[in-house]
């Protein structure tokens, strides 16, 4: 298939190869009898393409292809262990470790950045004479803002050609495409040579002793760096969510709990991802797909379900953005700041709703302390981050956060029954006794029955339902008020009259045992002198 395509003599899939290591800092090994990687997924499987595509080219051929390590052979990737199955540690990077070699390393490196959406690296060819210009800028980041710095395109012969409208509208259908599967898209780009300029295209870095270049000290200059840039290729990297969590969203739904998404991701990607995992349903899903095609005119009357940080945070009012989210239901928010987390917490509050945000970064703080319920990511996430949260998942699982909250009212209404339970109890023992003494009658209750009762009768079955598990509709009801009390109004008379007939059915239990012994309730209003007359003071 390799050689049906062409690959080995592709020259732009050479650069894609070279673009997608050096503008990487994700490193892959073998351990375990798995390969793992350290550092960003989304590098690492930048790293994963050019060892794939690697051995393809002319100037890696004769790697050989990594095997699979579930195989019990590996033919041309290395020796094998007595057991039989091929010795992957070190294959890893065989290809990473070539294209490195090739360029010495980085000169420089110019730092990601959300507004370019983008970072890159200059590199300059080992064994390069001084003063050539031949170094060369790798760039990666998003396509649709990296298409817009394009001039140029690398064709799979390495014939450079203008980036016209038609080539423009060619790749920016592929990104479409990619995205609705849904795929996340980097692009790939390059500028080398004399479109450097003199000062970038030749400068050595800093251990030749030349000065660093003032494009490379200041972060405002970037942009400029990277314009005028020859595009390499797109990229789709699957990153699928995990199969629970459709079912959780789901619950979440039947809960009354809103579902807001907030992502890195291109708008197109966010609403597939949306889709698969059920934030949007099949009518919201079409409602925005099509307004993303331009089929949808904004004066319908339909709410957008889906935002960029800038369409929302930056060009609505806060009336309307107030209205959109008092409308209810998902959202999904993608190419947002750290500050428009904090926006959207505190606009939630302010519509008096109890919201909880995840996050994992250090940017991601702030937002997490404001929330009602800092959620921390405990693998991937960084140690500010869950220094922040109120709460640190151990899995990294969504899916976690909705058992929690299952959990949550499972315990609050265990409380509530718990209370309840002891109130209707303790009522009643206060009722008995308080109306058999304001009636003039016997103690019903010694002291040390009153001990007996609460110590045996109130405290274990009080006890019990502490420890009930989660009703099956707990999570199909609506989230209570943040203000109700535990112990609402309602609940306090319901159990109040409960009370009442406890203590109201244990004086007439009293009262028919004296009448069944031939004492009339009028003697037992005057019992002291009754039982005194009558001698039964022994007997009683």
């Amino acid at each position: 298939e390799a050689e049906r395509m062409g690959l080995a003599a592709s020259a732009g899939l050479s650069d894609l190869v070279d673009c997608a290591v050096m503008c990487n800092d994700a490193d892959l090994y073998y351990a375990d009898g798995q390969f793992s990687r350290m550092g960003e997924p989304t590098e690492a499987a930048l790293k994963v393409l050019a060892e794939k595509l690697g051995p393809y080219l002319k100037e890696h051929q004769g790697l050989g292809v990594v095997p699979d390590p579930a195989s019990s052979s590996g033919a041309g990737a290395g020796a094998a262990t007595e057991r039989g199955a091929p010795n992957l540690e070190g294959l890893c990077s065989r290809v990473g470790d070539r294209v490195q070699a090739k360029f010495g390393g980085r000169l420089a490196t110019l730092e990601f950045n959300r507004d370019r959406k983008s970072m890159s690296v200059l590199c300059r060819p080992a064994g390069a004479k001084p003063g050539d210009a031949v170094n060369k800028l790798f760039v990666k980041g998003a396509p649709d803002l990296l298409l817009e710095r394009c001039a140029f395109v690398k064709l799979p012969s390495g014939e450079v050609v203008p980036m016209d409208a038609q080539a423009r509208a060619l790749l920016q259908g592929a990104v479409q495409n990619l995205a609705e599967r849904p795929l996340r898209t980097i692009g790939l780009a390059i500028k080398e040579g004399e479109a450097l300029g003199a000062e970038l295209g030749s400068w050595q870095g800093e251990p030749s002793g030349e000065t660093t270049p003032k494009l490379l000290t200041d972060a405002s200059k970037f942009a400029q760096v990277e314009s005028q840039l020859t595009f390499l290729g797109l990229t789709g990297i699957k990153d699928p969510a995990r199969k629970e969590v459709g079912a959780a969203i789901a619950e979440c739904h039947n809960a009354g709990i809103r579902v807001i998404m907030i992502t890195g991701d291109s708008k197109p990607t966010a609403v597939a991802i949306a889709r698969d995992v059920g934030i949007f349903d099949a009518e919201t899903f079409q409602r925005e797909n099509a307004r993303l095609k331009g089929k949808v005119e904004e004066s319908s009357g339909s709410i957008p379900r889906a935002y960029t940080g800038a369409d929302f945070f930056q060009n609505l009012s806060e009336e309307e953005q107030e209205a959109a989210l008092s409308a209810g239901g998902n959202f999904i928010f993608c190419r947002t700041e750290p500050l428009d987390k904090q926006k959207l917490v505190r606009m939630l509050q302010k519509l008096g709703e109890t919201p909880a945000m995840t996050g994992d970064g250090v940017n991601d703080a702030p937002a997490l302390q404001q929330a009602a319920i800092g959620i921390a990511m405990g693998i991937a996430g960084t140690e500010v981050a869950k220094e922040a949260a109120d709460m640190v998942l151990a899995d990294d699982n969504f899916a976690t956060i909705v058992a929690a909250v299952e959990e949550g009212r499972c315990i609050y209404n265990n409380m509530q029954s718990f209370i309840c339970f002891l109130i209707s109890c303790n009522f009643g023992e206060i009722a008995t006794v308080f109306f058999a003494t304001l009636l003039g009658l016997p103690e019903p209750l010694s002291p040390l029955q009153l001990l007996w009762v609460n110590l045996v009768t109130d405290g274990p079955p009080a006890t019990a339902l502490g420890f009930n598990p989660p009703s099956p509709d707990s999570m199909k009801r609506p989230p209570r008020p943040r203000t109700e009390p535990i112990l609402s109004s309602w609940l306090m008379i319901r159990y109040v009259l409960t009370g009442l007939y406890v203590g109201g059915a244990t004086l007439g239990s009293m009262a028919w045992w004296y009448k069944a012994h031939g004492v009339s309730f009028h003697d037992m209003m005057r019992h002291n002198q009754v039982l005194t007359k009558r001698g039964w003071c022994l007997a009683y």
